[in-house]
């Protein structure tokens, strides 16, 4: 090992000491020292370990070489998806690995599509950042209070599409509660070939989608894929938080919300069909349908939807004017009360230039009560 590499890692193990100590947690780091899928060093028995242990983990990555590395989940022969299921508290940090930083990550977790999913099962307070996902979907399943930030999903550690997966990259079911998916200071990165970025299942109440990139490079501000469906998915589950996330280039909408009582729900500060820079650039980062829909039944109410930049969807249905899926901003169904649409600029960028949704900007369809409407562009 250099002695770069060398002082990143004893870095990387005097940060969690202090961890710990404010943590008052005692276990010793699990090291990852190989990419095989199995045996001793390997991912699947650090997982092994941690899930057995009485206390809360950490799993460092100390892999010989300058990376990126790639684990494979192959099946026979070997480990598959399937077999790292995690079951108890674990922090799996990707950015422990020397060389690695939030943009640059350098361990690949490839599931090769068919092998099974990478399940948070029944856990409480699991983190995990700085890992490049590919290949499988990553199911969060009940359990609470869990975090993925920094991750590349159905994105290569060079920064290529790669995916075999047709189901969300992320789905959260189980009635899970209060996991927090992103983060200002390291960002997702889901790429777009998979049918939806991230999907919330029903009962799945006081969940946080923040700051990820969906549709675009790392940059947020190139075209790198596209999803067949939704960007964000949420069905019948209370007081989501959707906030400061880039959604572009979905196939339908970018964020849908829908079925049953979604009350609470806060959608604020994204820019939807635009790049993260605000800006519509030089592609078409448009949605194929509307940019925020909301489906859901008459139970629902105190929904904000604030300061978003929501521009140039409905892309996919050329010059046909469909109010069920062209519009900014829709409310398709009535009985959503104590609603506030305020300060969003819908139609045009952030420098005001134009890039219309297809049919209508702002559209609530008449039945809701206390709805106030005010200071859009």
């Amino acid at each position: 090992m250099t002695t770069l590499n060398l002082k990143c890692f004893k870095g990387a193990l005097l940060l969690l000491f202090f961890i710990l100590l404010i943590n008052g947690i005692s276990a010793a780091p699990i090291v990852v020292n190989t990419t095989s899928s199995t045996g001793a060093g390997s991912l699947t028995e650090a997982i092994a370990t941690a899930n057995a242990s009485a206390g809360y983990d950490t799993i460092l990555f100390n892999i010989p070489g300058t990376g990126p590395h790639e684990i494979n989940y192959t099946g026979w022969p070997g480990a598959n998806m399937s077999d790292i299921v995690i079951t108890s508290g674990v922090f799996i940090d990707g950015f422990s690995q020397p060389g690695a930083s939030c943009g640059t990550p350098l361990i690949r977790i490839n599931g090769h599509g068919t092998w099974g999913n990478w399940t948070i099962n029944g856990a409480n307070g699991v983190v995990i950042r700085g890992l490049s996902i590919t290949n499988t979907q990553v199911i969060i399943n009940g359990g609470s209070n869990n975090r993925i930030y920094g991750c590349w999903f159905d994105v290569a550690p060079d920064g290529t599409l790669v995916n075999d997966n047709n189901n969300a990259s992320l789905l959260l079911n189980g009635t899970t509660t209060g996991n927090i998916i992103g983060s200002t200071s390291c960002r997702n990165v889901f790429g777009g070939a998979a049918s939806m970025a991230i999907q919330i299942d029903a009962g799945c109440n006081s969940n946080k989608i923040v700051a990820n990139y969906i549709g675009t490079n790392s940059t947020g501000t190139a075209l790198l894929g596209g999803f067949t469906s939704n960007g964000i998915q949420v069905s019948n589950s209370i007081n989501t938080t959707i906030d400061s996330n880039t959604v572009v280039n979905c196939g339908q909408h970018g964020i849908f919300i829908t079925t049953g009582n979604c009350s609470g729900t806060m959608i604020r500060g994204n820019n939807i069909g635009v790049g993260a820079d605000g800006l519509k650039g030089a592609g078409n980062f448009g949605n194929g349908s509307s940019g925020i829909i909301f489906n859901t039944d008459n139970t629902t109410s105190n929904v904000t939807i604030s300061g978003n930049i929501v521009a140039g969807n409905g892309k996919n249905l050329g010059n046909v004017d469909d109010v069920e899926h062209g519009c900014g901003i829709f409310i398709k169904q009535p009985g959503v009360d104590f609603l506030r649409i305020n300060n969003n600029i819908v139609g045009v960028d952030k420098n005001y230039q134009l890039s219309g949704n297809n049919y209508a900007g702002i559209y609530v369809r008449s039945g809701s009560d206390s709805v106030t409407i005010i200071g859009n562009i």
